[in-house]
């Protein structure tokens, strides 16, 4: 097990790029494993939405029953938000194990035993999550309906306020920014998550908040970064077709080289992914070893399983 002591934010994100260096190839492995099934469940699930919600309307038009349109649309819309939340579950839940496993310095395992059955508790969560989200849309929602009836044309007022609005919206939420963390390791679920992650940041709330902010820039910078270079080189190759007139064999070659780049960009997506659960199991298990002792617990387990494998 890895030197496991209370962590300042320098020494926070260093402990989570070390941990995303240690379990990157399987991580980038599960979620290109995660996301082909992702795609391809997608587009079995809307065509299979599209053909029930296209027969019911069919029906209404020659019937005229137009409130079971309605609710049959409602219905397919609900599920179908409901599969899309339970995939995310699953996505958080993977990321987050597999950190964990590097963050104690265990050995990585690629696909977890429990992984379904933890991502239900972490989709309760998800919803908890949604719902505590609910009132603040609302406010939004107000504000900007009473801000259109009175300034119709001040584009700059709608545009400052969405930026206020998105800074405003990142410090209320990382009051249970820890609340998928906790599902995956506490076996805790719904608001009680959210009430756990919230005990967790309270009295640090300002230091985690830049903590996390600054591994958001960082984390965007690595993106940006990424494809940045892709989308240089696509333009690039653009350019010197256009500037040189080089003929339909460069255009075949331009052609392979933008497929060859979108598959470097699925790539990056892949590699990217997994920053979001690297960043936060770290913070939890930080938060919960200068809050709670839990370094000295670990130990203490650590100690016990090797008298055992000693006897």
């Amino acid at each position: 097990m890895d030197n496991l002591t209370p962590m300042n934010t320098a020494e926070l994100m260093d402990r989570a790029i070390h941990v995303y260096k240690k379990s990157f190839w399987k991580q980038v492995l599960f979620a290109g494993i995660y996301y082909g099934i992702s795609i391809m469940a997608s587009w079995v699930l809307s065509g299979f939405f599209m053909l029930v919600i296209t027969i019911v309307l069919a029906a209404t038009i020659t019937q005229g029953v137009a409130t079971t349109a309605v609710s049959t649309i409602i219905v397919s819309v609900t599920v179908a938000v409901v599969i899309g939340m339970f995939w995310l579950a699953i996505s958080q839940t993977g990321h987050i194990i597999l950190s964990k496993q590097a963050f104690l310095g265990e050995r990585v395992k690629l696909m977890p035993k429990p992984l379904f059955k933890i991502s239900l508790r972490v989709l309760g969560t998800i919803f908890a999550q949604a719902l505590a989200i609910l009132p603040f849309a609302g406010i939004v929602v107000l504000f900007y309906a009473a801000l259109s009836a009175s300034f119709p044309t001040a584009i700059w007022v709608f545009v400052l306020s969405a930026f206020i609005f998105i800074f405003i919206f990142y410090m209320y939420f990382h009051i249970f920014s820890l609340a998928i963390a906790v599902s995956v390791f506490e076996r805790k679920t719904f608001f009680w998550a959210i009430a756990r992650s919230w005990q967790l940041i309270q009295g640090e709330y300002w230091k985690t908040l830049g903590s996390r902010i600054l591994w958001l820039l960082a984390s965007s910078m690595i993106w940006m970064t990424y494809y940045g270079v892709i989308v240089f080189l696509i333009l690039g190759a653009e350019f010197l077709s256009n500037t040189f007139n080089l003929g339909v064999g460069w255009a075949v070659l331009f052609g392979i080289a933008v497929f060859v780049f979108g598959l470097l960009a699925i790539a990056v997506y892949f590699a990217v992914a997994p920053l979001d659960g690297v960043f936060h199991t770290s913070m939890y298990f930080n938060q919960r070893i200068k809050k709670e002792g839990l370094d000295i617990e670990l130990k203490l387990l650590e100690l016990e399983r090797e008298l055992n494998n000693v006897n």
